[in-house]
């Protein structure tokens, strides 16, 4: 039987070589048994698993590629000026799709700039030496023919985007037709007599399709297409700043532009309005505005419907509006105080009344009004993740209020929120199920739960065993209390909740909205942890207890036939079959 040596000295990195000495056995068993290639005796598997376990040894990622022909790098090529690529946020988007998809793939991104004016043979000399594994190529404005001569054909390639029609490698793109003749067909739907299209590239297939897009549109409402209603560009802001500044100097008025791409800005906390709400967008953090500056401007370019989009995440945890009444509230009514934060679009090269835009204000509350449809979730690949999960107490519409809704951004599809009540001075109990799969138990496994988490605002105070546990403070918890799971993977912890002061009035019922709460909110969050995987990569239930004056128990009798029973209880309710004795 293969024996592991009591635990031989071996410094510097730990090498295949290095964990077959360990376990007593060759370099070619430790590569059969972490590749699973080859039957190996238990023993010798045992005894190469221990060894593994005792010296932390990893194979090196970069020598299993060699040997099995691959790199792990896969490359975006784009051929573009250095000011389109640096000023146009599209390509900006495009690096990070691509980058955060392949890295999430378990390989490295490559990124690879070709000028327009440069040589095919400058770039292409890294791929043809069979050193990336896959490209993906947008904006190619060269005949596609010179591309395939110089790509190996057996390389997985694709584009983005019909870049001339290639028939060796396959692309993914979006019907710019149908975009170009639905933006023409809106300007004609508005009255437009006098149409005009700045186009993009038209060395480029997108380019072409919006142009025919147009043309198909004006010809569908009787209009005729000239050479002076075609206006060349090439999909670059200042291009098009430069031909919608000369076509508007033209002596035949013009009614109507489209542009084959618009770059827009946004002015997040617009300049004079006020606004002090603070906001992230992508990579970009927005504070509150003054006077005739603005928190942030931010820059996004139109896709082949004209169409653009900013994504906010509102980030402030103090000065919150209370819960409104509705969403279409008048803001008079507004408590304490407005906290809010307004967005202006801008059209490039148009003044304030140039252009007809639409200005939207968002005041931030506390929460929202019960009923509020919770955001709609972007649709994910459906895989299993580990879970700890609540089996008691069961909290449902009748007894609690779900608040996944105000979570959801931050946490992992599967996981889930609620907010209930609990008398100042009473205890709970929290079982909760771990499991590694979101069915396998996951058996003698320690878990932990943070009593007053991070950035919940829970100043509630509680007592977990001998430990006290006070509010919490920005990204600190009150404590973190750790346990380990039992065979089946369940794990247990007692709160006892120690305030007196400050409590909330006595709810009328546990499911009652936190906007009526008075005077203020008492509360505590408490948040599950599975060592290892973070919020958005384990499904976990999140509880939170809002803290009221005891209430007393009452007694309500119930009837079912000429069978009664009596419930004793806060907030009681009838037994199901059984109604209220009037």
């Amino acid at each position: 039987m293969a024996k592991i040596p009591k635990k031989p000295v071996i410094t510097g990195q730990v090498t295949i070589d290095r964990a077959a000495q360990a376990a007593g056995v060759s370099r070619a068993t430790v590569s059969r048994v972490m590749n699973g290639s080859a039957k190996v005796s238990p023993e010798r598997e045992r005894a190469v698993k221990k060894a593994i376990a005792t010296y932390n040894f990893t194979p090196n990622a970069t020598a299993r590629r060699l040997a099995g022909g691959r790199s792990g790098l896969v490359a975006l090529l784009m051929e573009e000026s250095s000011e389109e690529f640096f000023l146009n946020p599209f390509w900006g988007m495009v690096v990070q799709g691509f980058s955060a998809t392949i890295s999430a793939a378990g390989m490295h991104p490559l990124l690879l700039i070709r000028p327009k004016t440069g040589s095919e043979d400058s770039i292409f000399s890294t791929l043809r030496a069979g050193q990336v594994d896959g490209l993906a190529i947008f904006s190619w404005h060269r005949p596609i023919k010179s591309f395939e001569r110089l790509i190996d054909p057996k390389m997985a390639v694709v584009f983005g985007g019909d870049l001339g029609g290639s028939k060796k490698f396959p692309f993914v793109d979006v019907d710019n037709v149908k975009g170009g003749l639905l933006a023409v067909r809106h300007l004609i739907a508005q009255g437009c007599k006098n149409i005009v299209t700045i186009t993009g590239d038209l060395k480029l297939q997108s380019g072409r399709d919006r142009l025919e897009g147009f043309e198909r549109a004006m010809s569908e409402a009787g209009r005729s297409v000239v050479d002076s209603s075609i206006i060349q560009g090439d999909y670059s802001q200042s291009k098009a700043e430069e031909l919608t500044r000369a076509l508007l100097k033209r002596k035949t008025k013009v009614d109507g532009i489209f542009a084959a791409n618009v770059q827009i800005t946004l002015q997040a906390n617009a300049p004079y309005s006020g606004s002090k709400a603070n906001w992230t967008s992508g990579g970009t953090v927005v504070g509150p505005q003054t006077d005739g500056n603005f928190g942030a401007e931010l820059k996004g370019t139109t896709d082949s419907k004209g169409d653009v989009s900013f994504v906010f995440i509102n980030t402030d945890k103090t000065g919150l509006e209370n819960t409104p009444t509705a969403l279409n509230q008048d803001r008079a009514a507004i408590k304490p105080a407005r906290l809010y934060g307004t967005m202006k679009p801008i059209y490039p090269g148009k003044g304030d009344k140039e252009a007809d835009i639409d200005l939207v204000t968002f005041d931030v509350a506390a929460s929202l009004p019960a009923g509020t449809p919770a955001p709609t979730p972007t649709p994910v690949t459906p895989i299993t993740l580990p879970s700890m999960r609540l089996v008691g107490p069961v909290y449902t519409k009748a007894n609690s209020v779900d608040a996944t809704g105000d979570i959801a951004q931050y946490y992992s599809p599967g996981t889930k929120a609620f907010y209930t009540y609990l008398a100042a001075g009473g205890s709970v109990t929290l079982k909760y199920r771990v499991t590694s799969d979101g069915k396998t138990p996951y058996a003698n496994k320690e878990v932990s739960i943070q009593v007053n988490a991070p950035w919940s605002g829970s100043k509630a105070r509680w007592k977990v065993g001998s430990i006290a546990v006070g509010p919490q403070s920005d990204g600190n918890f009150g404590a973190e209390i750790k346990k380990k799971t039992n065979a089946m993977g369940e794990v247990t912890f007692i709160l006892k909740n120690t305030d007196s002061t400050g409590l909330e009035n006595a709810p009328t019922a546990f499911n009652q909205d936190r906007g009526a709460i008075k005077p203020a909110r008492l509360f505590g969050t408490i948040k599950p942890i599975i060592p290892g995987f973070g919020d958005k990569e384990s499904d976990t239930d999140l509880v939170t207890f809002d803290i009221h004056t005891p209430i007393s128990k009452t007694t309500i009798k119930c009837l079912k036939g000429a069978m009664s029973k009596t419930v004793i209880g806060i907030f009681p309710v009838c037994p199901a079959g059984y109604t209220l004795k009037k």
